[in-house]
């Protein structure tokens, strides 16, 4: 079904992809999660709730970084916001070609002098940006990825250091992050969703956890 934040900003972001669908021949294939873009009104709840916390800087200080972010939904959503970049990292060529026509589509009718842009990269080699950031984790790759992304970010912030937070969304592996040593856990709740955002959504009748980790030096 194509969902209502498509027909309305003529995007394409929505239908549930497996991850056998998604292969490309990466070593990471086999921990990687298939695609489902995130429901809207969960994602306004998860970074207002985030909002609120409050973070330690004004939010137009961080770059907001979706991993594994498919065809762009997050980043389109996080546009909205006031944050200093948008930034999704995605493994699959074909997704991030889909990611950044919308994204094309989204500055000529929205947002024209948002800094905006989808990476055809593996997380665990990602850059990050200098300067605050939130990174948003819908669940993208299992324990294993998880566990290297983790590593990669610490040696970046050992060399780099900067403020980083991490919205863990709906994931199966929270314990990883909830027992590392560099990340406290500022909350963890369920997340709502708005009525239509159900029908395009499988997992909609079951609840889906937000936990918020900052990351301590």
């Amino acid at each position: 079904m194509v969902h209502p934040f498509d027909r309305h900003f003529g995007v394409d972001t929505s239908g549930f992809i497996t991850a056998v669908h998604l292969a490309t021949g990466h070593p990471h294939d086999l921990f990687n999660a298939g695609y489902l873009g995130v429901a809207p009104s969960r994602f306004r709840a998860i970074v207002d709730r985030w909002i609120r916390t409050p973070p330690e800087h004004p939010i137009s200080d961080y770059a907001f970084i979706d991993i594994g972010c498919g065809k762009g939904r997050a980043l389109l959503l996080a546009a909205q916001y006031a944050f200093r970049e948008v930034i999704g990292v995605e493994l699959n060529s074909s997704l991030v070609e889909t990611a950044q026509a919308n994204l094309e589509l989204w500055r000529s009718t929205q947002h024209p002098t948002m800094p905006i842009r989808a990476v055809h990269q593996d997380a665990t080699d990602f850059d990050l940006p200098p300067g605050p950031c939130l990174l948003f984790l819908y669940a993208p790759f299992a324990e294993p990825i998880l566990r290297k992304f983790l590593d990669h970010i610490e040696h970046a912030l050992s060399a780099q250091p900067r403020p980083l937070e991490i919205l863990h969304y709906n994931a199966p592996n929270d314990g990883l992050l909830a027992a590392h040593p560099r990340y406290h856990r500022l909350w963890s709740e369920p997340i709502p969703i708005a009525a239509e955002d159900i029908p395009t959504n499988p997992s909609a009748g079951s609840p889906e956890p937000c936990a918020l980790y900052r990351h301590v030096a």
